[in-house]
């Protein structure tokens, strides 16, 4: 029998991951070149490689916050999007994939060991996971459509999630 507890647990591992609510995050990023993840669609805002290292900037001070740390929210949302538009190379793209998928490794090991009702400040575990999981799932769903428009899907391993 399930506690509370392990249902939020699973349920925010599925959002973090994307099991069952959309495409995993390995697959999305999987097969994808360090050229396309630099490239730009007319009237897309931010690159693959821009939406990535934003999200490993939010993974980043939700662990800080996981941590007890006290991080500042940034004093405008555009100071969360750091880096430039492309990976110079195979090996930078490769470097930020590997600190996203290690960041969402990171932020579901806290979540295992903390009570996820326990709240700091306004949030509990389970608010700010629950935060970051959504983000990453809209993040994620962005850079599916820019790999669509870039004729890079599906990834090798199949784009569907069954």
């Amino acid at each position: 029998m399930s506690t509370k507890h392990d249902i939020v647990k699973r349920t925010l591992s599925r959002a973090l991951f994307g099991k069952d609510a959309h495409v995993q995050s390995t697959r999305a990023l999987e097969g994808l070149g360090w050229e396309n993840a630099g490239a730009q669609p007319k009237g897309i805002p931010h690159s693959i490689f821009q939406l990535l290292n934003h999200m490993i900037y939010w993974q980043h001070w939700t662990i800080q916050w996981l941590d007890g740390k006290k991080p500042k929210l940034p004093k405008h949302a555009s100071m969360s999007w750091p880096g430039d538009v492309g990976p110079k190379n195979q090996k930078t793209w490769q470097q930020t994939t590997k600190a996203f998928l290690t960041g969402q490794k990171e932020l579901f090991q806290r979540c295992q060991k903390l009570d996820s009702f326990n709240k700091s400040g306004k949030w509990s575990c389970s608010d700010i996971m629950q935060i970051i999981g959504s983000h990453n799932s809209y993040h994620l769903g962005q850079i599916v459509l820019i790999r669509r428009m870039l004729d890079s899907w599906p990834p090798p391993s199949g784009g569907d999630t069954w």
